[in-house]
C-alpha cells in the first residue's frame, strides 16, 4: 500500500491508501483519465522541496469543478487557468515521480497553511 494527501474540489483533505504507485493507481485515485504532473515556483518556493501534484490532464475539458488548492498552487492568480478535479500530491525527484516520503508532515502543513481546507469525516 502507498499513502498520498489527497485533496479534492469540495477543499477536503485527507490520506488515502492506493494498492500501489503504478500509473492505473494513480489515474484511479484522482478519476482520471490521464494524469499530469504539476510543479510550480510558488510550489517550491512554499515547500521547499520537490513536492508536485498529479492532477486530471482532461479536468477542463470534462468540465470538473474547480479545485481552489491546486489552482493557488498552479498560480491562477497569475495566468487565470484554473486546475479542474481532484489532485494527490508527490515527490519529484530528478525524473522520477513518486509518493511523497511524508504524506502526513504535508497533509498536516497544508491544514495549517489553508485555513479553509477540512479534514475527511470518518465513515
Amino acid at each position: 500500500m502507498v499513502r498520498v494527501v489527497k485533496v479534492t474540489t469540495d477543499n477536503v483533505i485527507q490520506i488515502v491508501e492506493l494498492p500501489n504507485w503504478s500509473y492505473k493507481s494513480q489515474k484511479d485515485a484522482i478519476n482520471a483519465e490521464c494524469v499530469e504532473k504539476v510543479r510550480t515556483q510558488i510550489m517550491v518556493d512554499l515547500f521547499k522541496d520537490s513536492t508536485c501534484l498529479l492532477v486530471d490532464e482532461s479536468g477542463a475539458c470534462k468540465g470538473l469543478p474547480i479545485n481552489r488548492l491546486a489552482s493557488e498552487l498552479y498560480g491562477v492568480h497569475f495566468h487565470g487557468t484554473p486546475i479542474q478535479g481532484d489532485v494527490i500530491f508527490a515527490e519529484q525527484n530528478g525524473p522520477e515521480i513518486n509518493p511523497h516520503s511524508n504524506p502526513d508532515l504535508v497533509a498536516f502543513f497544508l491544514k495549517n497553511s489553508f485555513k479553509y481546507l477540512k479534514e475527511a469525516e470518518e465513515s
